[in-house]
């Protein structure tokens, strides 16, 4: 049970970022942002990388199509991957189906 509430609340805190359009990290958690020309997320264009220890690397560029991915720092094990694309009526990055 305390890895249903665990798991949910992460994914609450990854909507909460979505939806505010932040790039940030997770206490425990490494988290990856690649970004990619356009909606195929099949060109790499470039990535945001916030370590366990909250260190940002940065390669390339930023666009408005990316995936997301968690991975838990003490076991390495991956348990979030979403992709987005920003909205700029809304200013804010939604979660949309990958291809």
């Amino acid at each position: 049970m305390a890895k249903v509430k665990a798991m949910r609340f992460l994914l609450y805190v990854l909507a909460i970022g979505a939806i505010a359009g932040a790039s940030f990290a997770l206490d425990n958690h490494e988290v990856k942002y690649t970004y990619f020309s356009n909606s195929t997320l099949t060109t790499w264009v470039g990535e945001q990388d916030f370590d366990c220890d909250n260190f940002e690397t940065d390669y390339g560029s930023l666009s408005s199509y990316r995936t997301v991915d968690v991975w838990r720092c003490s076991d390495g094990l991956h348990q979030v991957h979403n992709c987005q694309e920003f909205d700029y009526a809304t200013q804010s990055w939604i979660n949309v189906t990958c291809p």
